[in-house]
């Protein structure tokens, strides 16, 4: 089912026909360098496509298949996930495109409308985003995408920074255990 549609690219929920579409990306170790999970085989994308599926019952949302409106060609997946940080829950935006589509401006494009959709359809004022501070292609398009640092934290014991969608500012003290007030998401 499409679930956003911009001017180049539709995200569809991942089904489980998508096994060896996914494989183009979540078993490319040059893709998946940044994952806390790293490459998965055959067996851990099955896996991922069921957890997929989960969430969008459970929660409205999850990773999205991107493909071109044009082409119908797979672009990658870009979603919404959760991650305890500092022991608070947070709803972060990834994504992962083929080595082949990557530097067209995808990601800003599927970042952009996961950001529209989270905020018109699903009622999510604050996205973060969680990146290997190494990452530099990904800080790059999470800037222009108007997300800003937080500070470096830790998920599932992998070192990553933290971001946060600068419409949220409010939420600037969140993350700050020396700030007086804490705010409630």
């Amino acid at each position: 089912m499409d679930i956003i549609k911009s001017e180049r690219i539709t995200l569809r929920e991942i089904n489980d026909e998508d096994v060896n579409v996914l494989a183009g990306v979540l078993s490319d170790p040059i893709v998946m360098k940044y994952s806390i999970v790293g490459a998965l085989n055959k067996s851990q994308i099955i896996a991922y496509i069921i957890k997929c599926k989960e969430d969008y019952k459970a929660k409205g949302y999850g990773n999205w298949l991107v493909y071109s409106n044009d082409s119908k060609k797979f672009i990658g997946i870009c979603g919404l996930n959760t991650h305890k940080v500092d022991g608070k829950d947070i709803l972060h935006i990834n994504y992962r495109l083929c080595t082949s589509q990557q530097g067209n401006g995808y990601a800003f494009e599927a970042i952009e409308a996961v950001k529209k959709y989270s905020k018109c359809k699903l009622n999510i004022d604050t996205l973060h985003a969680l990146i290997d501070s190494d990452n530099s292609s990904s800080v790059k398009v999470a800037k222009k995408c108007g997300f800003s640092f937080v500070k470096p934290t830790s998920v599932e014991g992998f070192n990553v920074d933290l971001y946060i969608n600068d419409s949220s500012a409010k939420y600037n003290n969140y993350f700050n255990p020396t700030a007086n007030t804490r705010a409630e998401i």
